[in-house]
């Protein structure tokens, strides 16, 4: 059930979008800097990153090996890439006490030259996602990052 009408106390509701925002809110801001090394620890044990059109990336393990192969990559190839995702549109359904699902607009910003003037941004995605109470923390149980617009020039 959406939250809009929802029979959860309005501090309980607060509380939990705060808790979610603030996990994706660390999550984007590691991932923006390169701080790759704990992100699969934001998920569930059998959490899945889902980029829409190839396979989902579950567990884990799996998201480890993930983060990890993008960092040797960085090091094998190094750049002057700077990434930024800007949240916005949070739109929360609570399934339970313990999980909650979300869509959130994210717009990005990627440059090669990092005293770019960007005034547009590189694309425009929605993530959909579950969020599951896990001994009193929030993560994600599910992450799909479904692209809605991009600029061809800067999309990587």
């Amino acid at each position: 059930m959406s939250l809009k009408g929802s029979t959860v106390p309005l501090a309980q509701r607060l509380a939990v979008r705060g808790a979610i925002e603030e996990v994706a809110a660390e999550y984007s801001y590691l991932l923006d800097r390169d701080q790759t090394e704990d992100l699969h620890e934001y998920f569930t044990e059998d959490g899945e990153l889902i980029f829409l059109g190839k396979p989902p990336i579950a567990g884990r393990e799996a998201l480890r090996l993930h983060y990890k192969k993008g960092r040797d990559r960085a090091v094998e190839k190094p750049s002057n890439r700077r990434v930024r995702h800007l949240t916005t549109n949070l739109h929360v359904s609570w399934d339970s006490d313990t999980r909650v699902s979300t869509t959130r607009t994210v717009r990005y910003y990627m440059s090669e030259d990092p005293v770019a003037n960007l005034t547009s941004a590189s694309g425009l995605v929605e993530y959909d996602e579950v969020f599951q109470l896990v001994d009193g923390e929030w993560r994600f149980a599910s992450r799909t990052i479904r692209p809605l617009f991009a600029d061809p020039a800067r999309a990587g």
